[in-house]
């Protein structure tokens, strides 16, 4: 059995996106900010945590929505249907979700 690491990246993008998705989940369940997220020393920062939560949480739930789908279609174009391009798909939906985040991130640390 040959030892494909591009199917064991699309695993870890799906487990990344997994456990983002639950950390969210968690944090807008608790309504304490996770450490997954955010750093402590951030999070200190935080004026308005129940604010922070709200604004954020939908934009996480995004970003790992985007982020498994593309662990998903990489499985899928690896070891199923061969799509030409697809990691260069995979890749550029995964920075603009990268994008899309960071600039989230800028608008929270401004509002909150």
């Amino acid at each position: 059995m040959k030892f494909d690491t591009i199917f064991v990246m699309d695993i870890v993008i799906i487990l990344f996106g997994a456990y983002i998705l639950y950390a969210t989940l968690r944090m807008q369940k608790k309504g304490i900010i996770d450490k997954f997220i955010m750093a402590e020393e951030d999070i200190k920062k935080v004026k308005d945590k129940k604010g922070y939560i709200a604004f954020m949480c939908p934009n996480l739930i995004i970003f790992a929505s985007v982020i498994i789908a593309d662990g998903i279609f990489g499985v899928i174009t690896d070891k199923f249907v061969k799509v030409p391009y697809s990691n260069m798909i995979i890749l550029v939906t995964f920075l603009i979700a990268w994008v899309y985040l960071m600039n989230r991130i800028r608008v929270s640390k401004e509002k909150f």
